[in-house]
Protein backbone atom coordinates (compact mmCIF):
# COMPACT_ATOMS: atom_id res chain seq x y z
CA UNK A 1 0.00 0.00 0.00
CA UNK A 2 1.67 3.38 -1.02
CA UNK A 3 1.09 6.54 1.47
CA UNK A 4 2.22 9.70 1.02
CA UNK A 5 2.94 12.82 3.21
CA UNK A 6 4.23 16.07 3.54
CA UNK A 7 7.39 15.05 6.18
CA UNK A 8 8.10 11.43 7.13
CA UNK A 9 9.51 11.41 10.60
CA UNK A 10 11.39 8.79 11.68
CA UNK A 11 12.55 8.06 15.15
CA UNK A 12 10.29 8.83 18.00
CA UNK A 13 12.85 10.08 20.53
CA UNK A 14 12.95 13.31 21.66
CA UNK A 15 14.45 14.77 18.52
CA UNK A 16 12.17 13.29 16.16
CA UNK A 17 8.72 14.10 18.90
CA UNK A 18 10.50 17.75 18.61
CA UNK A 19 10.20 17.97 15.33
CA UNK A 20 7.17 16.58 14.82
CA UNK A 21 5.94 19.30 17.00
CA UNK A 22 7.10 21.52 15.11
CA UNK A 23 5.55 20.44 11.89
CA UNK A 24 2.54 20.07 13.66
CA UNK A 25 2.12 23.90 14.70
CA UNK A 26 3.20 24.78 11.15
CA UNK A 27 -0.26 22.71 9.91
CA UNK A 28 2.32 20.53 8.23
CA UNK A 29 1.07 16.77 7.04
CA UNK A 30 3.40 14.69 8.68
CA UNK A 31 4.12 10.54 9.90
CA UNK A 32 6.09 10.09 12.91
CA UNK A 33 7.36 6.04 12.83
CA UNK A 34 9.21 4.89 15.78
CA UNK A 35 10.62 1.12 15.49
CA UNK A 36 9.52 0.64 19.15
CA UNK A 37 7.23 3.15 21.62
CA UNK A 38 7.72 6.62 21.88
CA UNK A 39 10.64 7.96 23.98
CA UNK A 40 11.98 4.45 24.69
CA UNK A 41 15.41 4.46 24.25
CA UNK A 42 18.27 7.01 24.52
CA UNK A 43 15.64 9.64 25.31
CA UNK A 44 14.49 7.69 28.22
CA UNK A 45 18.14 6.58 29.40
CA UNK A 46 19.61 10.21 29.43
CA UNK A 47 19.72 12.09 32.23
CA UNK A 48 17.57 15.06 31.44
CA UNK A 49 20.20 17.58 31.46
CA UNK A 50 20.50 21.01 30.22
CA UNK A 51 23.83 22.31 30.85
CA UNK A 52 24.72 24.95 28.01
CA UNK A 53 28.38 26.43 29.11
CA UNK A 54 29.59 23.16 31.09
CA UNK A 55 29.37 21.14 28.43
CA UNK A 56 31.05 23.39 25.85
CA UNK A 57 34.75 23.59 24.96
CA UNK A 58 34.53 27.85 24.97
CA UNK A 59 32.27 31.09 24.91
CA UNK A 60 31.79 30.27 21.01
CA UNK A 61 28.29 30.91 19.06
CA UNK A 62 27.36 27.56 19.67
CA UNK A 63 27.42 27.84 22.96
CA UNK A 64 25.16 31.11 23.09
CA UNK A 65 22.85 29.41 21.18
CA UNK A 66 22.74 27.05 23.61
CA UNK A 67 22.53 29.35 26.20
CA UNK A 68 19.81 31.19 24.93
CA UNK A 69 17.74 28.05 23.51
CA UNK A 70 18.10 27.17 27.57
CA UNK A 71 16.80 30.08 28.35
CA UNK A 72 13.64 29.78 26.30
CA UNK A 73 12.81 26.11 28.01
CA UNK A 74 10.34 27.02 30.43
CA UNK A 75 7.84 28.99 27.78
CA UNK A 76 8.03 26.05 25.86
CA UNK A 77 7.19 23.71 28.71
CA UNK A 78 4.76 25.56 29.65
CA UNK A 79 3.37 26.25 26.19
CA UNK A 80 3.16 22.16 25.96
CA UNK A 81 1.59 21.69 29.16
CA UNK A 82 -1.28 24.24 27.79
CA UNK A 83 -1.47 21.85 24.93
CA UNK A 84 -1.73 18.64 26.57
CA UNK A 85 -2.82 19.17 30.23
CA UNK A 86 0.39 17.29 31.27
CA UNK A 87 2.76 19.45 33.15
CA UNK A 88 6.78 18.24 32.76
CA UNK A 89 9.06 17.85 36.10
CA UNK A 90 11.55 20.69 35.58
CA UNK A 91 14.23 21.92 37.83
CA UNK A 92 16.52 24.88 37.34
CA UNK A 93 19.18 24.19 40.23
CA UNK A 94 22.12 25.14 39.07
CA UNK A 95 24.80 22.24 39.21
CA UNK A 96 27.74 21.85 41.74
CA UNK A 97 30.92 20.05 39.68
CA UNK A 98 33.53 17.88 42.37
CA UNK A 99 36.73 17.04 40.73
CA UNK A 100 37.50 13.37 41.96
CA UNK A 101 41.17 13.97 41.12
CA UNK A 102 44.21 16.62 40.70
CA UNK A 103 42.97 16.25 36.57
CA UNK A 104 39.46 17.10 37.20
CA UNK A 105 40.35 19.97 38.85
CA UNK A 106 42.88 21.36 36.22
CA UNK A 107 39.36 20.66 34.02
CA UNK A 108 37.44 23.12 36.09
CA UNK A 109 39.68 26.07 35.84
CA UNK A 110 39.88 25.54 32.34
CA UNK A 111 36.10 25.35 32.30
CA UNK A 112 35.52 28.48 34.70
CA UNK A 113 38.03 30.54 31.88
CA UNK A 114 35.18 29.39 29.15
CA UNK A 115 32.27 29.06 30.95
CA UNK A 116 31.00 32.67 31.72
CA UNK A 117 30.16 35.49 34.17
CA UNK A 118 27.76 33.30 36.44
CA UNK A 119 29.96 30.45 36.86
CA UNK A 120 32.64 30.06 40.14
CA UNK A 121 35.08 28.73 41.23
CA UNK A 122 34.43 27.62 45.11
CA UNK A 123 36.95 26.60 47.87
CA UNK A 124 36.61 23.52 49.47
CA UNK A 125 35.19 25.47 52.94
CA UNK A 126 32.24 27.26 49.96
CA UNK A 127 32.04 23.69 49.05
CA UNK A 128 30.62 22.01 52.73
CA UNK A 129 28.61 25.20 53.03
CA UNK A 130 26.43 24.23 50.25
CA UNK A 131 26.79 20.33 50.71
CA UNK A 132 28.21 19.18 54.08
CA UNK A 133 28.56 15.66 52.92
CA UNK A 134 31.56 15.94 50.62
CA UNK A 135 34.27 14.65 51.33
CA UNK A 136 37.81 15.72 50.65
CA UNK A 137 38.20 16.74 47.22
CA UNK A 138 41.03 18.65 45.55
CA UNK A 139 40.53 22.36 44.69
CA UNK A 140 38.62 24.16 43.15
CA UNK A 141 35.29 22.70 42.75
CA UNK A 142 32.88 25.01 40.09
CA UNK A 143 29.43 26.36 40.45
CA UNK A 144 27.16 27.31 38.17
CA UNK A 145 23.29 28.66 38.17
CA UNK A 146 22.80 27.84 34.81
CA UNK A 147 21.88 24.18 34.79
CA UNK A 148 18.64 23.03 34.95
CA UNK A 149 17.13 19.35 34.32
CA UNK A 150 14.11 17.88 33.30
CA UNK A 151 12.29 14.78 33.34
CA UNK A 152 13.32 13.49 29.65
CA UNK A 153 10.79 10.43 28.79
CA UNK A 154 7.91 12.99 29.92
CA UNK A 155 9.02 16.03 27.97
CA UNK A 156 9.37 13.14 24.57
CA UNK A 157 5.88 11.76 25.83
CA UNK A 158 4.35 15.44 25.65
CA UNK A 159 6.05 16.66 22.50
CA UNK A 160 4.83 13.33 20.57
CA UNK A 161 1.08 14.05 22.29
CA UNK A 162 1.17 17.63 21.32
CA UNK A 163 2.68 16.58 17.85
CA UNK A 164 -0.31 14.05 17.61
CA UNK A 165 -3.23 16.41 18.92
CA UNK A 166 -1.56 19.00 16.37
CA UNK A 167 -2.28 15.97 13.51
CA UNK A 168 0.66 14.01 12.90
CA UNK A 169 -0.02 10.69 12.93
CA UNK A 170 2.16 8.61 15.01
CA UNK A 171 2.96 5.33 14.08
CA UNK A 172 4.91 3.01 16.48
CA UNK A 173 6.21 -0.63 16.36
CA UNK A 174 7.35 -0.20 12.72
CA UNK A 175 10.45 0.35 11.39
CA UNK A 176 12.23 1.87 8.15
CA UNK A 177 13.33 -0.80 6.05
CA UNK A 178 14.62 1.00 3.52
CA UNK A 179 15.00 4.73 2.31
CA UNK A 180 13.84 5.21 -2.00
CA UNK A 181 16.19 7.57 -3.17
CA UNK A 182 16.62 9.07 -6.78
CA UNK A 183 19.79 10.65 -7.64
CA UNK A 184 20.38 12.76 -3.76
CA UNK A 185 16.66 12.83 -3.34
CA UNK A 186 15.27 10.87 -0.67
CA UNK A 187 11.34 10.35 -2.14
CA UNK A 188 10.14 7.87 0.04
CA UNK A 189 10.76 4.57 2.47
CA UNK A 190 9.78 1.50 2.84
CA UNK A 191 8.47 0.02 6.19
CA UNK A 192 7.76 -3.11 8.08
CA UNK A 193 4.42 -2.27 7.27
CA UNK A 194 4.56 -1.12 3.41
Amino acid sequence: MTETTDFLVIGGGVIGCAVAYELSKARATAILVERGEIGQEASSAAAGMLSPLLESDGDDGFARLCLQARSLFPDYLEELRERTGVPIEWHHDGCLYIPMSEEEAFHIRQQNQNAGPSTRMLSRQEVLELEPHVTWFPEPALYSPDPAHLDNAGYTRALAQAANLGGVELRTHQEIDRLLVRGDTVYGARTSRS
